[in-house]
């Protein structure tokens, strides 16, 4: 089902900062116009074992978003003590309180950055995978050398960060390889938010991630109110 009102204002808002200026590493973009499914590649980061891997996730974007987490999901096999072999992750900011961390000011590029961060610093205390956990913390250096290889096999080829829906569409590994390597400007043109909006409360605070946009026009006139009101009291009291 194509997202409607705030999530899909939100989600455009996110695909367009994300485009404009995207997170080391890091690219997203819709699958299509409902906008509901994204597509994402993580990189993962230098002096780790998943340095030079191109992973890719997909990611659901529920009808309530963003007062309800996105479902975010590894496509590419990655060996890691926190995500397990179909590709489900855990990492509390995927999940609502009191569980979870999840809050409407978090978006797409924090949890992408978040889970960035976990490749690079896997939480033994919050082990999905408990055979991969012990092995972390036992032998640090077998888990190492086997998340190398896997990542060499699975997230270095051709066709990796894509997934096989995407190298079907694309024609093989050449062109797959190539859409990987051009993520970062794959996110769709049309992602900007209506510039007439006028979002409710709701709205407003569902179109506030944590970034450094501007106000909303809302907040523009609430300020402009609170300030006539105040002139207002103030000539009385003259």
């Amino acid at each position: 089902m194509a997202l409607k009102g705030v999530a899909l204002m939100r989600v455009q808002k996110e695909l367009k900062l994300l485009f404009e200026d995207p997170p080391p590493g890091i690219s997203a973009w819709a699958c299509d116009d409902s906008m509901n499914k994204l597509e994402a590649v993580v990189h993962g980061a230098e002096g780790t074992p998943y340095a030079n891997g191109r992973f890719h996730l997909q990611i659901c974007i529920p009808a309530r978003y963003p007062f309800e987490p996105p479902k975010v999901q590894f496509v590419t096999p990655i060996y890691h003590p926190n995500i397990d072999s179909a590709g489900r992750i855990c990492l509390d900011t995927l999940n609502l309180p009191p569980k979870g961390a999840w809050k409407p000011s978090l978006s797409i590029s924090t949890v992408l950055s978040s889970l960035q961060l976990l490749m690079s610093e896997p939480n033994p205390d919050d082990g999905l995978m408990v055979d991969i956990t012990a092995q972390f913390v036992n032998d640090h250096a077998r888990y190492e050398r086997t998340a190398v290889e896997h990542t060499r096999r699975y997230a270095s080829g051709a066709d990796a960060g894509v997934s096989g829906q995407t190298v079907a569409a694309n024609g093989g590994g050449e062109a797959a390889q190539a859409a990987a390597a051009s993520a970062d400007a794959a996110a769709p043109a049309d992602a900007a938010a209506p510039a007439d909006a006028a979002p409710t409360q709701a709205a407003s605070m569902a179109a506030a991630p944590e970034t450094s946009a501007p106000a909303t026009r809302v907040e523009e006139l609430l300020a402009a109110e609170a300030d006539s009101q105040a002139a207002k009291r103030q000539r009385h009291e003259e």
